[in-house]
C-alpha cells in the first residue's frame, strides 16, 4: 500500500478491520465456558462433544492456511520498494 501526503492508507485498512465481522476462535469460547463452571458431568461433556470436534477442525483449516500463507511468502521474490516507509 502506497501513501500519499493527503491521506493514509492506513485509514482504508483501520475502515476494513471495523467492518470484519466479530470472531471468536470456537475453541477459546468453548475453553472460557468450560473454566466458568465449577463441575461438568460426563454427560455435559459428551453434549459437548460437537462443539469440541467443530472448534478441532476449524482450528486444523486455520492451520492449514496459516502454513499456506507462509509458503506463499516465503517463496515470494523480494523487491526493492520505490518509496521510502514513514520513519526513516
Amino acid at each position: 500500500m502506497s501513501t500519499d501526503s493527503g491521506g493514509r492508507d492506513s485509514d482504508a485498512v483501520i475502515e476494513f478491520l471495523v467492518a470484519a465481522p466479530r470472531y471468536v476462535n470456537p475453541a477459546i469460547a468453548l475453553y472460557q465456558e468450560l473454566t466458568a463452571a465449577s463441575e461438568i458431568s460426563r454427560e455435559e461433556m459428551l453434549l459437548l462433544q460437537p462443539r469440541i470436534d467443530a472448534a478441532i477442525q476449524e482450528g486444523q483449516q486455520a492451520l492449514e492456511l496459516a502454513v499456506q500463507s507462509l509458503k506463499a511468502l516465503v517463496a515470494t521474490e523480494p523487491m526493492a520498494s520505490v518509496e521510502v516507509p514513514n520513519g526513516f
